[in-house]
């Protein structure tokens, strides 16, 4: 098992139904947002997401600007 299979996430992915929606936190504004390890879609609403795997996601990951880093407990 590696290490980034321990970090926390939000659930799985709704759209693609094979990654794991990870918490990510802005480094420059401290925005929270769950990112699909493998599609990378993402979600600024994380209860939202939460509650209802099929949530629309808020944009893919190229469409994130700024520095970030993936949270931990």
């Amino acid at each position: 098992m590696s290490a980034t299979q321990l970090l926390p996430y939000v659930r799985t992915c709704g759209f693609c139904e094979n990654g794991l929606l990870r918490l990510w936190i802005s480094e420059t504004d401290k925005r929270n947002i769950a990112l699909c390890d493998e599609c990378e879609l993402y979600w600024e609403d994380i209860a939202a997401v939460y509650e209802d795997k099929n949530a629309p996601s808020s944009g893919a990951y190229p469409a994130i600007a700024g520095q970030w880093r993936v949270g931990t407990m």
